[in-house]
């Protein structure tokens, strides 16, 4: 742009002075077009859509941390959902405690609460509030280690406890047999199930359940009319996913169930190399590497820390309810923004020509320039 400013301004000096003779009228046209071409408005065109943006949303509870979201919202083809705490509430709730062999529930949940309390997973928070709700003391734990989507082990008075997935406990070596028949049932009714072992040995299993959030329907039916392509993406198991898939309305086809995190990061990897554009919206340490691969990362309320330090949005409404009117003022921001250039370009294209024609004084052209960058303000601010 400034090249060619000043390639026409020095024209216009050459061609006023050569062409009248009077040089003091070519000095001050070529003024009037180097004032009138000052790009004030170029400058404002995205900062000041950008402002009322990110202020517009602080004020809905939507954190823009990335300016670069903006753009990216323009052309998402695919919604990445997971499902605890983001589609559902993520207060799950025990419903069952199976102890192997009939043997004691009190020891069950002693041993799997103690382990939990060391977790920050809706899981761990769940199995603790029912040992309190059942009385059972929470006992220290020693030599925590949680491991991401599978579930998390320590030593509780001098024996080594295990408490998560199937699969992780599978993986981990268990012999699970002796509650196989209970986690089929649960899992058939669409519950979460955990293991619980102490010593390498099964020592019974846990029921969870969740319930949808109220507006996760309406906010899936949403962006389905947007044109865009939603999936679930949990660890949880094939019939829980697919239950809460029915509820909201996202077909099958695009249930991914018993989803690593890594495998998480993976998906969306894979649909960005057929050329789709991906949201990601979690809240947990596991949705973290999807968040920070997606081309834009959403954290809901209510997440870890690290959610939202990978995300490019932060919703401070808990649930997906202002999914839809966080990614309706990204496209709209990103509307002004271009309306703006648009504008400053044109201005600057029918501007010049005046000017260099000779048509303007300095001061008109200075009050001209000034306008201009009130327009491309007061277009910013339409936004409220």
């Amino acid at each position: 742009f400034v090249p060619v400013v000043v390639l026409v301004a020095l024209g216009t000096l050459t061609a006023w002075g050569v062409g009248t003779g009077e040089w003091g009228r070519a000095l001050i046209n070529m003024a009037a077009v180097l004032i009138i071409a000052c790009p004030c408005a170029l400058g404002l065109a995205a900062p000041t859509a950008m402002m009322v943006g990110t202020g517009l949303g602080a004020r809905h509870g939507i954190l823009i941390r990335d300016a670069a979201a903006l753009e990216q919202s323009g052309g998402i083809t695919d919604v990445l959902l997971d499902k605890t705490g983001t589609l559902t509430a993520g207060r799950l709730a025990v419903t069952d405690v199976e102890a192997a062999n009939r043997g004691d529930r009190s020891e069950l949940l002693l041993l799997a609460a103690a382990v939990e309390a060391g977790s920050e997973h809706p899981i761990g928070k769940a199995i603790c509030e029912h040992a309190r709700s059942q009385g059972v003391e929470i006992r220290t734990v020693e030599s925590f280690e949680a491991q991401s989507g599978r579930g998390v082990r320590g030593r509780v008075d001098g024996r080594e406890v295990i408490v998560g997935t199937p699969a992780f406990a599978t993986e981990s070596g268990l012999d699970t047999v002796v509650v196989r028949e209970a986690i089929t049932a649960w899992e058939g009714q669409g519950r979460t199930a955990v293991i619980v072992a102490a010593d390498g040995v099964c020592t019974g299993a846990i029921a969870l359940a969740d319930t949808v959030l109220p507006d996760a329907r309406e906010a899936v039916q949403d962006l389905h009319y947007r044109g865009l392509t939603d999936h679930i993406v949990t660890g949880d198991n094939e019939h829980t996913a697919r239950r809460v898939a029915r509820e909201v309305g996202i077909r099958e086809l695009d249930v991914h169930a018993r989803v690593l995190p890594e495998q998480k990061s993976d998906l969306v990897s894979r649909l960005q190399q057929q050329g789709k554009v991906v949201m990601m919206v979690g809240d947990g340490v596991n949705d973290a590497p999807a968040l920070a691969q997606a081309d834009l990362g959403v954290a809901v309320r209510g997440g870890t820390d690290i959610a939202a330090e990978s995300a490019d949005l932060v919703l401070m409404r808990a649930g997906v309810g202002s999914l839809v009117d966080a990614l309706a003022l990204s496209r709209a921001t990103l509307g002004k923004i271009k309306q703006n250039f648009c504008f400053a370009f044109f201005y600057n294209i029918i501007a010049i020509p005046i000017a260099a024609a000779g048509l303007l004084q300095p001061w008109m052209a200075a009050a001209a320039m000034g306008l201009s960058d009130i327009c491309v303000i007061g277009n910013a601010l339409l936004l409220y």
